[in-house]
């Protein structure tokens, strides 16, 4: 939905993924001949009814490791095995199920939803074929996360010295 009075004429609507921008990343990252791209983004969306809301994006693509002598130099695309694995690296507590949610750029085949405690949170899926293709990115996965729908329990950090304490402090 358009803003009555947007600050120029690019920025007249919401936000309500920040998949778009990721991409866009992602494939000016490609043609400056970056072989593998991994990004993330943390930001608030807005849905119909303008209520907001804290997401987490992710995107990849290209090799899952480096050219090594172990895969002779050819190493396997990252696939969404692969992905999963690294979203589980940042979020333990998900789980995925079969797919709810649709938009242009979800995979029909290669999909699912992410769950927190039985309810659907967002998504994870490889980027729809004909998006890929008009964008030259390839394999590429993407992944959505609404924040506020998980209820985690924070770590409070503590600052400590590098020193020891001196026996009189202790």
């Amino acid at each position: 939905e358009e803003l009555l009075n947007p600050i120029t004429a690019e920025l007249n609507t919401l936000r309500s993924t920040l998949l778009t921008g990721l991409i866009a990343s992602a494939q000016r990252n490609i043609y400056k001949s970056r072989k593998e791209v991994s990004l993330f983004e943390i930001g608030h969306l807005f849905n119909k009814k303008r209520e907001e809301s804290k997401a987490l994006s992710f995107i990849t693509c290209g090799p899952r490791e480096s050219e090594d002598i172990l895969n002779h130099g050819k190493p396997d695309n990252v696939d969404l095995k692969s992905f999963i694995t690294k979203i589980k690296t940042v979020l333990p507590e998900v789980d995925f199920a079969p797919i709810s949610a649709q938009n242009a750029l979800i995979h029909p085949g290669l999909s699912a939803d992410v769950t927190f405690e039985g309810k659907s949170i967002g998504f994870i899926s490889k980027l729809h074929p004909a998006v890929a293709d008009d964008l030259d990115l390839g394999e590429t996965f993407i992944a959505e996360i609404n924040l506020d729908l998980i209820i985690t329990h924070l770590k409070i950090a503590k600052p400590t010295s590098k020193y020891q304490q001196r026996s009189e402090e202790r």
